[in-house]
């Protein structure tokens, strides 16, 4: 009869010699499965960490005294801009703010570490890929709002990734970047050149705001070079229509004659192609209108733009000698009653905002 325990060593087989301990092969234990319970000993398998894979980063939260001692101004001032513009592309943030690209990319993804940004980069089929598109994050929100003197708490609630997301739509993007590319070429123009400022610039929402929805272009600027100051209206391309732009110039007019002022309105355009058809279609234009083909980011120094009445392409500068409609210089001349609210309204910038 065999009394032995069930899971027991089997007895050794006569003459066999007993091995070592140091020779006894491991083998790893498992317990037999019963009915209704569960396996909770040591198996063959195992976890993603037992093979050395690592976990993926999460960064800490913040503090926000440690952010604070650790931002400076020209950590502000990319924040502020990002606040108004939306979006900017790496190489425009490294043209507006650095001297240096190693330094710049450093510093923005410090930024981004810290949750003061936040960053996407866009799909492009084939080979290559297009740089880092940075846009506020919920810290940089906060800071922003508290250097307004507004609600900080409440600016950081308001905050939302979807935003950053919906930019991503390449029609939308490639708009957006391209219109801000604009303000960032003068601004790295004017950080690099004494002679020249960028004096004034309200986006869209803010130009509408200060012309009382009289007209609606995409952005509005004043620039200084050369002792002379320039005011102009943007109107990037939307593939509008040629009668909707000839509505809008309607309007432009009007609002010459509200302020007084005669002020150019720069149109660009994606290619020569609709450039050529748009000038065809605002040849009776009564405001001075100037057109360009936009091929990445227009400086200041950049002879593209195109008066109707002119014969050649021009520099922003260059604008002040051609000669203006004779309907425009009879509307200026004319003078009105109004101008004097659009200057008291006219919202300005702290004299070099982007230096740091």
């Amino acid at each position: 009869m065999n009394c032995e325990k069930p899971g027991a060593n089997p007895p050794e087989k006569p003459g066999a010699k007993p091995l070592a301990l140091e020779e006894v092969p491991f083998l790893p234990t498992k317990q037999a499965k019963v009915a209704g319970s569960r396996v909770s000993g040591p198996t063959n398998r195992q976890t993603r960490l037992h093979k050395g894979a690592k976990p993926p980063y999460v960064p800490p939260r913040p503090d926000i005294c440690d952010i604070t001692r650790r931002l400076t101004d020209r950590d502000r001032a990319i924040l502020r801009a990002l606040g108004r513009h939306r979006v900017f592309a790496s190489p425009q943030l490294t043209a507006m703010f650095f001297d240096s690209q190693k330094r710049s990319l450093w510093r923005l993804l410090e930024l981004y570490r810290m949750g003061a940004l936040d960053r996407f980069q866009p799909y492009r089929p084939g080979w290559g890929a297009y740089p880092y598109h940075y846009v506020l994050g919920r810290l940089g929100a906060s800071v922003v709002a508290a250097g307004t003197k507004a609600d900080a708490n409440a600016a950081s609630r308001r905050w939302r990734p979807d935003r950053g997301l919906a930019l991503g739509c390449p029609e939308r993007l490639t708009w957006l970047v391209g219109l801000n590319g604009l303000c960032a070429a003068l601004v790295a123009h004017a950080r690099r050149h004494p002679g020249t400022r960028l004096a004034d610039w309200m986006t869209e929402a803010e130009v509408r705001r200060w012309v009382d929805r009289i007209v609606s272009p995409h952005a509005y600027f004043e620039w200084c070079q050369d002792g002379t100051s320039m005011e102009f209206f943007v109107e990037w391309d939307r593939q509008e229509t040629a009668e909707s732009l000839r509505i809008r110039l309607e309007h432009y007019a009007k609002l010459e004659t509200d302020r007084a002022v005669s002020t150019w309105v720069l149109f660009a355009f994606p290619s020569p192609r609709r450039e050529a058809a748009v000038r065809a279609a605002l040849t009776d234009a009564t405001v001075p209108v100037a057109t360009a083909t936009v091929s990445g980011d227009i400086g200041p120094n950049s002879a593209v733009w195109w008066p109707l009445a002119g014969a050649g392409r021009l520099r922003l500068v260059d604008l002040a000698r051609v000669p203006i409609p004779p309907e425009s210089s009879a509307r200026v001349a004319k003078g009105s009653l109004r101008a004097w609210w659009y200057e008291g309204h006219k919202s300005r910038w702290p004299e070099r905002l982007y230096d740091w």
